[in-house]
């Protein structure tokens, strides 16, 4: 499945590349401090809120016998395939879910003049692409509620953004951490791994905070 995601998005950037700017595309030319900590604050907006309510549902499903009769359970792989999994769905799901997408949405509404269309056009797009992201997690069950506002937030970063690689950044990020943390859980408890995931976003939001602010100074500076 990781080998197709990379080859769908391979062949999308192929194929969006000779028909499109790169700035189009979502790949502004942004200063590596920049991009970095964009990255960071998209972990910090849109996946820390993301694994809390996924604590959450985690902690329903130990206590709530429904619940856990309908969440999926996650089968085991090597770290090798984790890795490879993780890395592919943060470099390619975007391209597939919100860059083709986007931009053939921003095509369309170039020639919609009236504002209330547009608008109303913007929230099924975003509605829309909100669902495209889940229903290729449905396997989840019921813990797929957290992913909804992390998807429908991506969503509403890139429109605003219209930068990809922050969020390729951490989709990536988020689901190695993941990872890691589904690692430690069974040999040291829950606890370990919301230290460890808290770390984490600690890390981000003080490298988005510091990188931010570096940016600004150089950028000011004679």
């Amino acid at each position: 499945m990781s080998a197709l995601w990379l080859c769908l998005a391979l062949l999308a950037w192929v194929m969006l590349s000779m028909a499109e700017r790169v700035s189009a595309l979502g790949l502004p030319r942004l200063p590596l401090r920049r991009m970095l900590a964009a990255a960071g604050a998209v972990f910090c907006i849109a996946e820390v809120p993301a694994f809390a309510l996924s604590e959450l549902v985690d902690l329903a499903r130990s206590r709530i016998h429904t619940v856990a009769a309908y969440s999926g359970t996650g089968g085991h792989s090597s770290l090798v395939g984790d890795i490879s999994t993780s890395l592919a769905a943060g470099l390619s799901e975007e391209v597939v879910v919100l860059v083709l997408p986007v931009l053939a949405a921003w095509r369309i509404g170039q020639h919609i003049t009236n504002s209330r269309v547009r608008s109303a056009g913007t929230v099924a797009l975003v509605v829309l692409l909100t669902v495209a992201r889940l229903s290729y997690h449905m396997e989840y069950g019921l813990a797929l509620l957290p992913l909804i506002p992390w998807a429908a937030t991506c969503v509403l970063l890139y429109l605003r953004s219209r930068a990809i690689l922050p969020l390729m950044i951490a989709h990536a990020g988020y689901d190695l951490t993941v990872d890691a943390i589904n690692r430690l859980t069974p040999r040291y408890g829950p606890a370990a791994g919301v230290y460890t995931f808290a770390g984490v976003a600690s890390v981000a939001f003080i490298a988005a905070m510091c990188l931010q602010s570096a940016s600004r100074r150089f950028a000011s500076a004679p």
